[in-house]
């Protein structure tokens, strides 16, 4: 990370590994076989891995020292919320709509939300 950090702005890393995510979610949801998985994956887990660390980096710059327990302790509890919550809309997009529809969901609230 360190490397891409001096090379880009953090916030543009970020806002291209949200982007790369959305794209990526739209095409894991419409894949037939395993290795296409497989090779989705790959960048799906190397995206979601910088745009964590980038979050989690941003996070601690913007918020006051005296203030950063509270900023990671905020970040720390909207992520399991998120953890919580997602795999229920996931299951209940799955019933009623279609198996590849949380992937499609998820990719189209990322971009809108990365800033």
């Amino acid at each position: 990370i360190r490397s891409l950090v001096k090379r880009f702005s953090e916030e543009s890393l970020l806002t291209a590994a949200l982007f790369s995510l959305s794209a990526l979610f739209f095409l894991y949801s419409s894949i037939d076989t395993l290795s296409q998985g497989l090779v989705v994956l790959v960048p799906l887990g190397i995206m979601s891995g910088i745009a964590q660390t980038i979050s989690t980096t941003l996070v601690t710059k913007q918020v006051a020292p005296a203030l950063m327990g509270s900023g990671m302790g905020l970040s720390a509890s909207l992520g399991s919320i998120s953890r919580i919550t997602a795999p229920l809309m996931s299951g209940y997009l799955i019933e009623f709509v279609d198996y590849g529809a949380p992937l499609k969901c998820c990719g189209t609230l990322r971009p809108p939300f990365s800033r």
